[in-house]
């Protein structure tokens, strides 16, 4: 009788006796003390469960069984703990001290957004597909083409027409692009390359009509209105498209055109070219790359035409040649200073044109001077004499 009057008053986990049966295990039995240090009573329930089946919830103020935390407590997305109260859209489950930290709610479509996804419109936070919308109908997809081009200026065949793109970033307010839009002779397109921003594309038009009817200094005021940014960026560049047909009546003509122009920049890329560009060697070589194409002005036309072929595989050189009816030029720095805009497209016009009437075995005593001093564009020879890329008493 003794011996089982003491197996009933024993441990039923580690059979020690009991001084007093105050701790039970998960099936009710009377354990000691020291065995309790295995089990755990649910904040919540009351059960009694094995230590390691319980979990901390509501940021360590209570530990729970997993039947509780399954029924009372959701998983935040965020720290990855569980809660009592957490906030949910449909798609995403935070704690509210990761929702009021890192988190926004899109004032739109009210759907949960992280702050580094978070785009912001007059001070309100929208989630990108919201924040995108409002520049529907206004801004094209990346690879809109219009279904015809319209020419603006002088519509002879042997006219030189310049196409612009010109990239901005870093604005917030969309509501420029329905501003922008009613300018006829530009449209609007998307840019990868851009975090929040757009391209602006010019209609083909000549040099005369860019200078004086194409309404630049409007467009550049209208984008700094909407804060956005050009120069001071790491993202944006200005492209000229000029048409083929300028650069000569045969595609050999054309071609061997092009082969002084790669002359003109391997020569002087470093002193002069780059300084121009207002881009640092780095985004050069990423975007627009030295033509590096060995012609000289011992090359027969052949020759220089040969070279010429060879370098339309890469669309990221200083002169891209991947387009069928226009040869880009890439070098420049983005920039919101229409002066500087037209100053480009003068300098790009006066290369061409030089290039285009000067005997390639000329061009061994061909220098800058040479080729802009006797420019009568306003823009370019203050453009030039501001960077002493011409003396002021040359031009």
């Amino acid at each position: 009788m003794l011996n089982e009057e003491m197996k009933e008053r024993a441990c039923a986990d580690c059979g020690e006796l009991l001084e007093c049966e105050e701790y039970y295990n998960c099936d009710g039995e009377p354990i000691c003390e020291y065995c309790m240090d295995n089990y755990y009573i649910c904040d919540d329930c009351g059960d009694t469960v094995f230590f390691d089946s319980v979990c901390s919830v509501d940021d360590g103020d209570r530990c729970v069984c997993y039947r509780c935390l399954r029924q009372s407590y959701n998983k935040c997305d965020d720290c990855g703990e569980y809660f009592s109260e957490t906030v949910y859209d449909g798609y995403i489950t935070l704690c509210y001290d990761c929702y009021e930290n890192y988190y926004n709610r899109c004032v739109d479509c009210y759907c949960i957004v992280h702050e580094d996804r978070t785009y912001y419109r007059h001070g309100e936070a929208y989630c990108e597909s919201c924040y995108r919308q409002y520049r529907y109908g206004y801004v094209n997809r990346y690879d809109y083409r219009p279904y015809e081009f319209t020419l603006y200026g002088d519509d002879g065949r042997t006219a030189l027409f310049y196409g612009v793109e010109l990239e901005i970033d870093g604005g917030d307010d969309f509501n420029i692009c329905e501003d922008l839009d009613q300018i006829e002779e530009i449209y609007l397109k998307e840019d990868g390359s851009l975090s929040c921003g757009f391209e602006i594309v010019t209609h083909p038009a000549t040099l005369d009509y860019h200078v004086n009817k194409l309404p630049w200094a409007n467009i550049c005021s209208i984008a700094e209105k909407g804060g956005y940014k050009s120069h001071d960026t790491t993202t944006c560049g200005l492209h000229i498209h000029a048409s083929r047909t300028g650069f000569g009546r045969t595609t050999i003509e054309q071609d061997l055109t092009i082969a002084k122009l790669m002359l003109v920049f391997d020569r002087f890329w470093d002193d002069k070219i780059v300084p121009f560009s207002r881009r640092n060697y780095e985004n050069l070589h990423r975007w627009a790359k030295k033509p590096n194409s060995n012609i000289t002005d011992k090359d027969t036309v052949d020759d220089a035409v040969k070279k010429v072929q060879d370098c339309k595989c890469d669309r990221y050189q200083a002169i891209n040649l991947t387009n069928r009816h226009t040869v880009e030029f890439r070098i420049f720095r983005g920039t919101l200073k229409y002066t500087t805009i037209l100053a480009s497209i003068q300098w790009v016009d006066t290369l061409i044109k030089f290039c285009r009437n000067m005997p390639l075995k000329d061009f061994a005593r061909v220098t800058w001077e040479k080729i802009f001093a006797d420019t009568k564009h306003v823009e370019l020879r203050k453009y030039m004499e501001k960077r002493n890329l011409l003396k002021k008493d040359v031009i």
